[in-house]
Formats: structure tokens, C-alpha cells, sequence
């Protein structure tokens, strides 16, 4: 088994419960590590192609609007384990704008 990490992937969505929070933007960033078994496969030839699961990632966060993380990251892990390829995901997203002094919120999940 291989773990592929992905750290800090930036990507801009509308989350939040606030009325303001619903027309913009906000930078999130997504942190991934997936599990996959390579087996018999060609060690050559990647299993999961890493820039276009990350894409796939920020495409998908960038699209979802949540009025919370938690939802946010149960949305975004049952997308990511669609995939037959990934055995478990570990998935952490941290909203750096959510409290005003304080360094950083996220909420983390895995399956």
C-alpha cells in the first residue's frame, strides 16, 4: 500500500451560514493523503494521477456551497472515495479566515 499527500491545496468557496459569507469567496485549503494499494500494477504508470485528483479536489470544493466545514468535508470525502482506486482518505480543510486571532479552524475526517 501507498499513501499520496496532498497538502494545502488552496481553493476559493462560498461556505458559511452568514448572509455575507453567501456572496463570497473564501480561501480555503485542503489537505488530502489517500491510501491506495498498487498490487500488480505497472510501478511505472501512476494509479492515481495526482495533479488531475487534485484538480478534481478544488473543482469540486470550489463548486459545493455549504453553510459549514463539516458538511463541506462530508460532501467532499464521499466524492473522493467514488474513486474504486482509494482504499481509506484521510481529508483535512482549514478555513483561515473564520476567526478573527485565532491562527486557524479545520475540521478533519476520514473514511
Amino acid at each position: 500500500m501507498q499513501k499520496i499527500r496532498i497538502k494545502n491545496l488552496p481553493a476559493y468557496a462560498k461556505i458559511g451560514c452568514y448572509n455575507w459569507e453567501k456572496v463570497i469567496t473564501q480561501k480555503l485549503l485542503i489537505t488530502v493523503i489517500i491510501s491506495i494499494n498498487v498490487g500488480a500494477a505497472n510501478i511505472n504508470a501512476p494509479v492515481v494521477d495526482y495533479y488531475e485528483f487534485s484538480q478534481d479536489i478544488k473543482s469540486f470544493a470550489q463548486g459545493c456551497e455549504c453553510n459549514f466545514l463539516e458538511e463541506m468535508a462530508k460532501k467532499l470525502l464521499d466524492y473522493i472515495m467514488l474513486n474504486d482506486k482509494i482504499l481509506h482518505c484521510y481529508l483535512q480543510i482549514l478555513k483561515p479566515s473564520a476567526l478573527d486571532g485565532v491562527g486557524e479552524v479545520s475540521v478533519i475526517i476520514e473514511k
